[in-house]
């Protein structure tokens, strides 16, 4: 079916040689010499694009377009100009058109704007197949290169992108085998982890969850008056592409990255960047404040060691608070003025974490969000519906700069790694300690020495086991009621580059 254009012009007798020429191409093109006769073709037709002149008597472009946007806001305008409105320009903009075209309008520029508008999609979505080839030769080439971390990182960037182009284009075949493809990856990623870890942990140069702040926020306080610094938990690298996507919009932002500890859980990432302690020591030196049986009391003290790392390094007036809601998360906007005057306003948003794990005992939401692409779509809704957008501007109002972040990341579980176990184990489904644990798997890392992993023991002859990729444990007692109730939940705690690479936005304001 051929694409209909409405062709709004005082002057479209005289445009005749450009709407044959686009009639050759393939369109049809409807004329219309007024504004009031464009708007009633509109509540009557269908049509895929509409090129608007902005001079006409009557109505002219601008209020036109006003009122067309009234009974049409999906169909995408081209606005004709002359090259000095730019004031006509910025209001057309400002109602949402797709583009604008200077008098004396040139056919094949023409021709190339409304491909662009119209085909953009397809001439992307017919390409996928040639640009998913040549990432699986990065892919290939990178692996058996010289292996390193930010050799990961380039590789999860280039992923986290293409589950996005993936996502939108409904490529069911190509997200197939880019599921195989990231499953391929995470097994070297691990492999190379587990082999490597100690050393890494020891750079000083990398940034691990102890070194985030001292590494990547205290830099930034020494030059700034403030900063809001906002980690949203469980918030994988993809997640933040779309989270970039409509930032940058209305912000300028710098991306970055860092990595997670292991394993990839909030008790040891989160309290780790808020300490600037590995787990290890954060026992030593507060042993009343770890509970090895409590998962959800070890976080109790985030605002105690933020305040305390801060004041160490020479920042003063910190505020800590956590949300769980967006009604709490709107409450503390409403409340966001009076904290003007901190040098570091820190705020954990648990929304994330808290929906992975009601959607894990939810099979209602399991069958609404399937997969990782409903997740990548439901995080847009949420940015979109959420207060977060007007929380970073408020911050920018007020002069300072945002930086975003989160503690880890998530996985879907695919890979059920039984256990015969005693009753002295930890209960997460991604890491076990205990003494008396005999995996049926080599899909994990079997840590004998914790300390060398920065990683507390409860009994000298614990151990620690943390699952590869999208491994997840389950009890050979009750193996098929945990691979049922388990298997596609998003879980987080073990080896993978979506647990591990995190994201990091410093955002300011456009016009700074």
């Amino acid at each position: 079916m051929k694409k209909r254009i409405l062709w709004i012009d005082d002057q479209i007798d005289n445009l005749q040689s450009l709407i044959l020429f686009l009639q050759n191409e393939g369109y049809e093109v409807i004329p219309s010499s007024n504004g009031l006769d464009g708007i009633e073709k509109v509540k009557n037709e269908i049509f895929d694009l509409i090129i608007l002149d902005q001079y006409m008597p009557g109505l002219d472009g601008i209020e036109t377009l006003t009122l067309l946007k009234e009974y049409s806001t999906n169909i995408p305008v081209i606005m004709v100009t002359r090259s000095d409105d730019r004031d006509i320009i910025q209001n057309a903009i400002s109602l949402k058109i797709n583009d604008y075209l200077i008098k004396p309008i040139n056919a094949i520029q023409l021709l190339t704007t409304i491909k662009r508008i119209l085909e953009n999609k397809k001439i992307i979505s017919d390409s996928i197949g040639e640009r998913y080839s040549n990432f699986l030769k990065k892919v290939e080439k990178s692996l058996n290169g010289e292996l390193s971390l930010d050799s990961f990182f380039e590789l999860h960037h280039i992923s986290s992108t293409m589950n996005i182009i993936l996502n939108d284009f409904l490529k069911k075949d190509v997200i197939s085998l880019h599921e195989q493809t990231k499953e391929n990856m995470n097994k070297v990623f691990a492999r190379f982890i587990s082999k490597n870890y100690t050393t890494l942990l020891k750079d000083k140069n990398l940034t691990f969850s102890h070194r985030l702040f001292e590494h990547k926020v205290f830099p930034i306080l020494k030059e700034e008056k403030g900063l809001t610094f906002i980690l949203i938990d469980c918030f994988r690298y993809d997640q933040y592409l779309i989270f970039n996507s409509i930032l940058s919009e209305y912000f300028r932002i710098k991306n970055g990255h860092y990595y997670s500890i292991i394993p990839t859980a909030t008790p040891f990432s989160r309290n780790s960047i808020f300490s600037g302690f590995l787990p290890v020591e954060i026992y030593r030196i507060f042993p009343e404040r770890w509970d090895f049986e409590d998962n959800f009391s070890q976080n109790q003290h985030e605002e105690e060691f933020i305040k305390s790392l801060a004041k160490k390094n020479g920042v003063d007036n910190v505020h800590y608070s956590k949300v769980s809601t967006n009604e709490t998360l709107s409450r503390y906007i409403d409340n966001f003025s009076n904290l003007k005057n901190n040098r570091l306003n820190v705020l954990v948003i648990n929304i994330m974490d808290i929906f992975t794990h009601i959607r894990s005992e939810s099979n209602i939401l399991k069958d609404m969000l399937p997969d990782e692409n409903s997740l990548l779509s439901f995080t847009g809704i949420w940015i979109k519906t959420s207060k977060i957008l007007e929380l970073i501007e408020k911050s920018i109002d007020l002069g300072n700069k945002v930086f975003i972040t989160s503690d880890h990341g998530s996985i879907v579980s695919k890979n059920p790694i039984v256990l015969n176990t005693g009753k002295d184990v930890s209960i997460n489904l991604k890491y076990k300690f205990g003494s008396s644990i005999d995996p049926q798997s080599k899909d994990l890392l079997i840590i004998e020495k914790p300390e060398d992993y920065g990683l507390p023991v409860q009994k000298p002859n614990d151990k620690w086991y943390i699952t590869f990729g999208n491994g997840y444990f389950v009890y050979s007692t009750k193996l098929n009621q945990y691979k049922k109730e388990y298997y596609n939940t998003f879980q987080h705690g073990g080896i993978s580059m979506e647990e591990m690479i995190l994201p990091i936005g410093i955002v300011e304001g456009k016009y700074v």
